[in-house]
């Protein structure tokens, strides 16, 4: 599999480089916040996990294994170390929650397609810094 052009492509390919955004959560708010109203919900999550699922299962066989989620983990680092220092903690924690040990809930080592759009709530619930039951803005100021 060719390298993949950091986390841009990973979540989706409908951002600008990270560079380009003052922080990690306004480029996670680029990326997710699929209609654009100011909050990432559990439905645009599950959305997007499901697209990036199928970019990353090369084999289609369902599953995304070890060798599959190795440049996607690269990927994933690349882009966290794109951001200033002050940043690289909150991107890392951000992208936490796509990891294969975050997703593989049956502990088998691959993660299913199910396993990942699953792990949109934990997803979501690790992010809501404000219990509002959704992500925005003000889930980043307090990291």
């Amino acid at each position: 599999m060719p390298r993949l052009p950091a986390i841009a492509f990973v979540l989706a390919a409908i951002a600008g480089p990270a560079s380009a955004q003052d922080t990690a959560g306004a480029f996670f708010m680029q990326v997710w916040d699929l209609d654009h109203d100011g909050t990432v919900t559990l439905a645009e999550l599950e959305r997007m996990r499901g697209n990036v699922f199928g970019r990353f299962d090369v084999n289609e066989d369902g599953a995304l294994d070890a060798a599959e989620y190795a440049p996607f983990d690269a990927a994933r680092i690349d882009e966290a170390e794109g951001f200033e220092s002050a940043e690289i903690a909150r991107m890392t924690r951000i992208a936490d929650g796509l990891s294969l040990a975050r997703n593989d809930a049956d502990g088998d080592g691959r993660v299913t397609a199910e396993e990942f759009r699953a792990g949109a709530a934990d997803w979501l619930a690790a992010l809501d810094a404000d219990g509002s039951g959704d992500i925005g803005p003000a889930d980043f100021a307090t990291d």
